[in-house]
């Protein structure tokens, strides 16, 4: 074999173990089983929003407390007054028989950097809070429906 061959050989064979590694980690996301949008971007936010809400940027997994069911967060762009998220849920059945379809909703969220949070879903009658923690790569939410409160708690992956 020519050096020249050898040499694309060997970039090949990195392409491809790179290419692996990159997946791997993409495929930390579908932990949950959510319809997750092609067209996700994230845009950095602008340095001179407080660290507390600049943490929320980027994407969030966890599941319900005591229910077990999975969720993602992704939070694509964020400033001090608004954020534009996208709100993931797993397919469930609970102990009555109902089931859910795994779901993904884009919202625009109210950013209140006071109280270290984002909600949104008021107008779909289920209010979603996402309070972030101390250690900026956790957050804890609640999700309000018509007949109970579920509680989250996520952790940042990207």
């Amino acid at each position: 074999m020519k050096i020249t061959q050898v040499l694309a050989l060997f970039v090949c064979i990195i392409l491809i173990a790179v290419s692996g590694i990159t997946d791997a980690g993409e495929k930390k996301l579908v932990n949950v089983k959510v319809p997750l949008p092609d067209d996700i971007k994230i845009a950095a936010p602008a340095e001179d929003i407080p660290k507390d809400i600049a943490a929320f940027s980027g994407v969030w997994e966890g599941k319900d407390i005591g229910k077990g069911i999975g969720s993602v967060l992704v939070v694509e762009e964020i400033n001090s007054k608004e954020a534009k998220v996208i709100y993931c849920r797993e397919a469930w059945k609970d102990e009555r028989g109902y089931t859910s379809d795994a779901w993904c909703y884009r919202f625009k969220a109210i950013v209140t950097p006071e109280k270290r949070q984002i909600e949104f879903g008021q107008a779909q009658k289920q209010p979603s809070t996402f309070i972030m923690g101390n250690n900026l790569n956790q957050i804890k939410g609640t999700v309000k429906k018509a007949t109970d409160t579920d509680k989250l708690i996520m952790t940042k992956i990207k």
